[in-house]
C-alpha cells in the first residue's frame, strides 16, 4: 500500500501533465520492465485539466523531500558506511541503505542497517528481487578480506607485489601500454590466489 500512496503523491497527472516513456524493456525479446532515466521521458505539460494547483503540488513535493532526510527519532541524517560502494549482483543497480528497527518479545529494541537493491525499491519485482545484506555481515566480510590480504603480504611480500603488477599490466592496452579511457581504475577484487 505504501508504494501506491507514494506513486499517487509523485504522479504529475494531478497537475495536468502527461509523462510518457517512463518504462520500457531492454529489447523486444526480453519482456522485463525497467524504469528509464528521466532524460528519456516525454513530458506534455497541461495536456488536460489539473486536479490540484501547482502550489499544492510544490508543497507536497517539499514535504516528501524533507521526509527523505528524516531519520529515526528525528536524529540528524548519518551517511552509511557502504553507501555508493555496493551494486546488485543481478541487475547492477546501486544497493540502498535501509535502517531497520526490530522489536523483540522481551522488550529489547535492536536498530541496524541493511542494504538492498535500489531498482527493486523503485520498480518492484519487475526490475529485480529484494535481496540484501546487513551492514554487520558486510563489516565482517571486509575485515576478513583485509586480514587475508595483510597476512598474504606479511607471508610473501614479493609474490603479492608481483601479482598486483601483473594485474595492473593486464588492464593496460596491449599495443600502447596505456590504461583504458577513464584512466587508471581500482584494482579488481582479491582472488586469494
Amino acid at each position: 500500500m505504501y508504494a501506491t500512496v507514494k506513486n499517487v503523491l509523485n504522479n504529475e497527472a494531478y497537475l495536468g501533465n502527461l509523462i510518457q516513456n517512463q518504462t520500457g524493456s531492454l529489447s523486444y525479446k526480453d519482456k522485463t520492465t525497467i524504469r528509464k532515466p528521466e532524460t528519456d521521458w516525454i513530458c506534455h505539460e497541461n495536456a488536460f485539466d489539473a486536479i490540484i494547483s501547482p502550489e499544492v503540488w510544490d508543497a507536497v513535493q517539499e514535504i516528501n523531500r524533507l521526509a527523505k532526510f528524516r531519520s529515526i527519532n528525528n536524529a540528524a541524517p548519518q551517511p552509511h558506511l557502504f553507501t555508493g560502494k555496493l551494486i546488485c549482483a543481478d541487475c547492477k543497480g546501486q544497493l540502498l541503505a535501509n535502517r531497520e528497527t526490530q522489536h523483540r518479545k522481551n522488550g529489547d529494541v535492536r536498530k541496524y542497517v541493511s542494504y538492498f537493491c535500489g531498482r527493486y525499491a523503485n520498480s518492484g519485482r519487475s526490475a529485480c528481487s529484494r535481496h540484501g545484506i546487513s551492514e554487520i555481515k558486510l563489516k565482517k566480510l571486509v575485515m576478513a578480506e583485509i586480514k587475508a590480504r595483510a597476512e598474504a603480504l606479511e607471508f610473501d611480500e614479493t609474490a603479492v607485489l608481483d601479482m598486483l603488477k601483473k594485474k595492473d599490466v593486464s588492464r593496460r592496452h596491449p599495443t600502447s601500454g596505456r590504461y583504458p579511457a577513464g584512466g587508471r581504475q581500482a584494482a579488481p577484487p582479491y582472488s586469494g590466489a
